[in-house]
């Protein structure tokens, strides 16, 4: 035990990145326990109050993993004994970015619905997903988002350049990502959070396969998810009114998408 403690310390500083990521999931696992309809999606914004943290959360649990190789980098190019501060400003600046991005799909994406309808909005968010992955430059931008950059030793210009490390990392991201990412904030359901995850995962990781693979699997995806929406829609009117998580009172409609924390 204690040498695999030891080589995942010298030899995968990223583990920080992993276990921020798996904090992420399990908050957002307990909040889907609490209310299981979120398994499958939800059409309402959050509060006003949540909206930041839940998309810290969110972003953190499906952004940390793909920038693993990143993190790595940073720890590993950093002083010895920088190398997690390094890691955690980079992750700081990186999740920074997609926080904010993050937070305003979420508003956006509540006003679209509350004008066009889940479903209509659904459908097209996913469309411009499936066109984005099939862009003629998406390779090139793929790769820009693993692009690398000189970090300063000592002090305070070594802090600054992995936080702009980081916050560049997440812009070259969302410049690729946040189509899809849109679309899974307008169905926001955590099998579809953690489908996209995994996609997202695989395109990184796969830069020389054709663009079309990416694009069925978008369109896969999309078919999921608006069937787990109607999924969700079905259950809402069958089920009525159930408890609020947040207010801790029966017999008024939940604001879906809404996390216990």
């Amino acid at each position: 035990m204690t040498s695999l403690v030891t080589r995942t310390h010298w030899h995968h500083p990223e583990w920080c990145a992993v276990a921020l990521a798996t904090g992420g999931w399990l908050i957002l696992a307990l909040s889907a326990a609490d209310d299981p309809v979120m398994l499958l999606g939800s059409h309402e914004s959050h509060s006003p109050a949540n909206v930041l943290v839940h998309s810290a959360v969110m972003s953190a649990a499906m952004m940390a993993p793909l920038v693993l190789d990143q993190v790595n980098r940073v720890a590993t190019f950093s002083l010895w004994q920088r190398r997690y501060r390094a890691a955690l400003l980079f992750l700081v600046g990186y999740l920074g970015v997609w926080t904010v991005v993050s937070a305003g799909m979420m508003i956006a994406g509540h006003l679209v619905v509350g004008a066009f309808g889940w479903n209509a909005t659904l459908v097209a968010s996913f469309v411009v997903a499936c066109i984005a992955v099939g862009g003629y430059r998406r390779r090139r931008l793929v790769q820009q988002c693993a692009m690398t950059m000189p970090l300063a030793l000592r002090g305070w210009p070594a802090d600054r350049d992995c936080l702009r490390y980081g916050m560049l990392t997440g812009q070259r991201c969302v410049t690729i990502g946040w189509p899809l990412m849109l679309a899974i904030t307008i169905q926001h359901g955590l099998l579809v959070m953690a489908a996209g995850t995994i996609l997202m995962a695989f395109e990184r990781r796969g830069r020389k396969r054709r663009p079309r693979i990416y694009i069925v699997l978008t369109a896969a995806l999309g078919i999921v998810a608006l069937v787990l929406a109607m999924l969700a829609q079905s259950s809402l009117v069958g089920g009525g009114h159930h408890h609020d998580p947040m207010s801790g009172h029966h017999g008024a409609p939940m604001v879906m998408g809404e996390a216990p924390f």
